[in-house]
């Protein structure tokens, strides 16, 4: 992770489009970072950090993502699944280069932080819709992945699946102390699912051997 101060990246942005063979911003900001790609600031709010410049930043930060893509649904849930694949490429052991061409896990992990404040920004306080509509979202899942097996199976490979209703309790706790079983057993059921089947007339073996197939390298 590298950390710029924002009018330090528009001073510089500044100067290489006056250069004689001028540069994109984000082809200078590559430069600066190390040659590892990058197209957008994430906003980190300090102790004295007053709110209204975090919201600006933090605005600023979804206004340049918007012009990258369309994205469904919202805010809020991006970050979830920015957290989950950052996480699952950290507990599978992948590279964090293949797409960026750069940063270790130390420097990736160290982001972790700053997405959930601005987690925290997208959710409002409770009495905003986006609050209360993460919030029932967050309960209809968990009914989903209590429901039986057979019931609950079809929806296991969903984007939104076991692995992002966990993350989604880095917002929630209280829903991990009240469901933390029913998440883990869902994690589990999920992991088991995506190992091989034994072949044909191949017993299913001793329960540790199962249980590492379906464990990260």
């Amino acid at each position: 992770m590298t950390v710029v101060h924002y009018s330090c990246h528009a001073q510089a942005s500044r100067a290489e489009r006056a250069m004689k063979v001028p540069r994109q911003e984000w082809e200078g900001a590559t430069l600066r970072n190390q040659s590892t790609k990058c197209n957008n600031l994430l906003p980190i709010r300090g102790p004295r950090s007053p709110a209204h410049m975090y919201s600006e930043y933090a605005e600023r930060y979804w206004a340049t993502l918007s012009q990258l893509g369309r994205h469904e649904g919202s805010r809020f849930r991006m970050v979830v699944h920015d957290v989950r694949l950052l996480l699952l490429r950290l507990a599978s052991g992948a590279s964090f280069a293949l797409d960026s061409g750069g940063g270790s896990p130390l420097s990736n992990v160290k982001l972790l932080p700053y997405l959930v404040q601005m987690g925290y920004y997208c959710l409002g306080d409770p009495s905003t819709t986006t609050w209360r509509h993460a919030n029932a979202s967050f309960s209809q899942r968990s009914s989903r992945s209590a429901a039986p097996a057979s019931a609950a199976g079809h929806g296991a490979g969903g984007v939104d699946g076991p692995d992002f209703n966990a993350v989604a309790t880095l917002w929630f706790p209280e829903r991990w102390r009240e469901d933390r079983q029913q998440l883990l057993f869902s994690l589990v059921t999920a992991a088991l699912r995506s190992c091989p089947p034994p072949a044909e007339g191949e017993a299913l073996g001793e329960a540790e051997a199962v249980f590492r197939g379906g464990r990260a390298p």
